[in-house]
């Protein structure tokens, strides 16, 4: 289930929400997929990664050999154009 949580600093007058999707099998890239995506740091200086994910092991390796497991590190994906 999809759930609103308020971000950054809240007024009384004014909210601003960003909707958080919960990763389970059926929202994975698939093997080999180059996608972009976002750790908590990356999300916080607003900057996205690009990296291919490897479906058997659940991570995505980024050119210079770093490797972002996709359930502790990864917030979130989108395929690469």
């Amino acid at each position: 289930m999809n759930r609103l949580k308020p971000v950054g600093n809240v007024s009384t007058s004014l909210y601003v929400y960003r909707m958080e999707v919960k990763l389970d099998k059926t929202t994975l890239p698939q093997h080999g997929q180059q996608v972009l995506f976002q750790t908590v740091i990356d999300e916080e200086y607003e900057t996205w990664q690009e990296g291919i994910y490897n479906a058997k092991a659940e991570y995505i390796k980024i050119s210079k050999g770093d490797i972002y497991d996709m359930w502790g590190d990864v917030v979130r994906w989108e395929p690469s154009v």
